[in-house]
């Protein structure tokens, strides 16, 4: 055991004596101070401020410690020989020219041996002279190797030199850079201070023109020398006003082509949207190049772009007129529909009696010389109803309403309907519906499905639960359908019966009849999870199998089992619908047969 331990013990049982308890810490640092203390007073003073009443006891102890740290504390007289071998490894003997200077790394040493031992190797290369034929020939070796060590040193060197002058010429560039950016940043502040500084300053002499003029001064303008009213004034500011609302309306326009371009990149888009992002385009080149011309402020007068010396007069004026702005074509309205069937009558009208006119006239056949007889087999007797036709209209009545004749093209619509394949199993198919609440439904293309389905559930009171929804794979499909069911239900499009697709809605309050995409459908998913407001839902054109209608198969799926009031409709044109019927837990299959036509073999 050491002497600090045994120190440490001591002290340890001491402290339990004088104190009643012990402390390993505690005895550990004060064996740690009397080993350093010079008086057993340094000991008593590290007692008091641990808050320790001092006793007789106490420093006694402090006395004691004191002096067996002192009495055995090592001394340079007790250490061994191994002490002193250790002591003296850490010493050097230094020779006379080393005495004052500092002392040197081991591995600057050793690369400076080296460096003054390949100088002397060089030196005596240098200047030992041959002595003999076998000395000439190894001087001549080294006085070879002598210049390629000199060569190789001279491009080390000048490697050196040289990337310190590229490093200098780095240097300068970056601080010819910084300066440049500074002088650019200063020129800035300073023009953006002047800016603010006239803005300021016209606003200034504008607010203290108006008050001149309140008060009924006259006000000159010191430019022009006119006199300056409340409304030249007013003419000023607003001209401000929508320069300034321009440049603002050209960002916007710049900003939202910039995000439509990164959005709908690679996307298919409608003609509507494609004429749109045209005229949005146009706009904008037409208003960069006005503000381009208008910054050439140099004094010439340019012709207008129109104005080309090429063309003649008269090919201007066609251009002109040509490249003016058309009104799109819009939904006819009821009363422009008859009076154009009105029209048509009337011109009908006044070509067939202009024909029974030139009737009375001697007409002639014109006479061949040469007849060619052609042979004909299978002959039929033809027809000609353009005489019924003319009668008929002549007998129609111009002055008749416009009831009666839409009621009529409406009842052939409904008389269509009745011809459908898929007219015969309506009441068979609504109690299927009734009975299941998934159904597959399997029917030729040309059958109804895509028409009649949602009628049939609109018209038994499906629509006064929530909104029938039929889903499109395609966009104009979508729109085409909804515009012939409405025209089937004698309603306008967007009230009763509508669709939404991408960048269009055109739906209502009212809505009863909604046609959808997949992927609109999986927006309104996204708001709607649990499809409240619909009551039924048909999934049309299932058998094309999109990666969207797969996707709705999926959240469908969950939601019909926990909406027991939620009709799924899922329609297909081919007869596989076994795969449909076992991925919606054994749905049942309604089948639909197709129309029949005659063919002649």
């Amino acid at each position: 055991m050491s002497f600090k331990k045994e120190l440490q013990q001591w002290c340890a049982d001491s402290l339990h004596d004088v104190l009643g308890f012990t402390d390993v810490a505690l005895s550990s640092y004060l064996a740690h101070v009397a080993l350093k203390a010079k008086t057993p007073d340094d000991i008593l003073q590290v007692l008091k401020e641990s808050q320790t009443d001092i006793t007789q006891s106490l420093v006694d102890f402090s006395r004691q410690i004191f002096q067996r740290a002192r009495r055995n504390k090592p001394t340079e007289s007790t250490r061994t020989n191994a002490d002193w071998i250790k002591a003296a490894t850490k010493y050097e003997m230094l020779g006379d020219d080393q005495i004052g200077e500092k002392k040197m790394s081991r591995k600057e040493e050793k690369r400076q041996q080296k460096a003054e031992k390949k100088e002397e190797r060089i030196r005596k290369r240098r200047y030992r002279g041959p002595s003999s034929s076998e000395d000439e020939d190894s001087g001549g070796v080294d006085r070879i190797r002598l210049k390629a060590e000199e060569r190789r040193y001279r491009r080390v060197q000048q490697k050196e030199e040289e990337e310190v002058d590229e490093r200098d010429q780095d240097i300068k560039e970056r601080d010819d850079f910084v300066k440049r950016l500074k002088e650019r940043d200063q020129l800035k502040t300073k023009q953006i201070h002047t800016e603010h500084e006239a803005e300021k300053e016209s606003d200034e002499n504008r607010v203290k023109m108006e008050e001149r003029l309140a008060r009924g001064e006259t006000v000159v303008d010191e430019k022009s020398g006119e006199a300056i009213n409340i409304e030249k004034l007013r003419e000023h500011s607003r001209r401000a006003y929508l320069k300034k609302r321009e440049e603002r309306e050209l960002k916007l326009l710049q900003r939202s082509l910039q995000d439509e371009d990164e959005l709908f990149r690679g996307a298919r888009l409608t003609a509507t949207e494609q004429k749109q992002l045209a005229i949005k385009k146009q706009i904008l080149s037409m208003a960069r190049e006005r503000i381009e011309k208008e910054d050439l402020n140099d004094g010439f007068y340019r012709l207008p772009d129109e104005l080309n010396l090429k063309q003649a007069k008269a090919d201007q004026d066609k251009a002109l007129l040509t490249s003016r702005y058309l009104e799109p074509s819009k939904e006819k309205s009821e009363q422009e529909l008859w009076e154009e069937s009105q029209t048509a009558k009337a011109a009908a009208l006044s070509h067939a009696k202009r024909k029974t006119n030139m009737t009375d006239k001697q007409e002639y056949e014109l006479v061949f010389e040469d007849q060619i007889d052609f042979v004909m087999q299978e002959t039929k007797k033809g027809y000609d109803r353009r005489k019924k036709k003319v009668d008929s209209i002549e007998e129609t009545d111009v002055s008749k309403p416009e009831g009666p004749q839409f009621l009529a093209e409406h009842e052939k619509i409904l008389a269509g309907r009745k011809r459908l394949p898929v007219y015969p199993y309506r009441e068979e198919f609504l109690a299927a519906v009734k009975a299941h609440q998934v159904l597959i439904l399997v029917g030729e293309t040309g059958s109804g499905k895509t028409t009649q389905i949602p009628q049939y559930l609109h018209e038994i009171g499906y629509s006064e639960l929530g909104k029938i929804g039929c889903t499109q794979p395609r966009r104009v499909a979508a729109m085409s359908v909804a515009a012939r069911v409405a025209q089937e239900m004698d309603v306008k499009l967007g009230h009763e019966v509508g669709y939404s697709i991408r960048f269009e809605d055109c739906t209502s309050p009212q809505t009863k009849i909604l046609y959808l995409t997949d992927g609109k459908l999986l927006r309104e998913i996204l708001n709607e999870p649990d499809l409240a407001s619909y009551s039924c839902m048909v999934v049309d054109e299932a058998h094309e199998r999109t990666l969207h209608t797969d996707i709705l198969f999926g959240l469908l799926k969950d939601i019909v089992r926990f909406r027991k009031d939620l009709k799924l409709i899922v329609s297909s044109a081919t007869l596989d619908a076994e795969k449909f019927s076992k991925y919606f837990d054994g749905a049942s299959i309604f089948m639909i047969p197709g129309r029949m036509f005659p063919v002649d073999m």
